[in-house]
């Protein structure tokens, strides 16, 4: 962690910028990859809650969402010592909730629209844009200020939850 952060001692914001939005899709598919199999691997009800214990584009939203929970907080390393930390949380859920969406909208765009068929490709493609959208969507927020992340976080959080539980119960 020493090296890489003296490194990055002289990089312009700019640069940790790039560096940071290239990050998080390219390791978020790594990771992503590994988590579609963790139920196969470990098949038990706590990890189905985590992981997708099916096909359906509902339950690839887990293949997205908690990656991209695991790996926002490695990315407070590119924007150290300046970012509030509850406005870098409130970017992180803000994040995951877009990459999540995002799934969604792709394959109901992709294969009901245009009628791709779901191969392995398009999924990769798929998990590899939500991972992009939501470090994109979720960046700027880490400019909020700590007062109104403060406010805004238990809410955000809350709405997450509470979705979490319905998609839950109602599958």
């Amino acid at each position: 962690m020493h090296i890489i952060y003296c490194g990055m001692k002289n990089m312009t914001d700019a640069k940790k910028r790039n560096l940071y939005l290239m990050f998080i899709p390219l390791s978020g598919v790594l990771l992503a990859s590994a988590w579609h199999f963790l139920y196969d691997l470990v098949p038990c009800p706590f990890v189905g809650a985590f992981a997708p214990v099916n096909e359906s584009v509902w339950e690839h939203l887990k293949i997205v969402f908690y990656p991209f929970l695991i790996l926002w907080p490695v990315g407070y390393v590119f924007k150290y010592s300046r970012v509030d930390t509850v406005s870098y949380a409130l970017a992180g859920a803000v994040g995951a909730a877009v990459a999540a969406m995002s799934v969604v909208a792709f394959d109901y765009f992709v294969n009901g629209i245009l009628g791709v068929k779901q191969i392995l490709p398009v999924h990769i493609i798929n998990c590899a844009a939500a991972f992009a959208a939501g470090a994109a969507l979720g960046y700027p927020i880490t400019k909020i200020s700590d007062r109104n992340a403060e406010i805004i976080l238990p809410i955000f959080t809350a709405l997450i939850v509470a979705a979490c539980v319905y998609g839950s119960v109602s599958a």
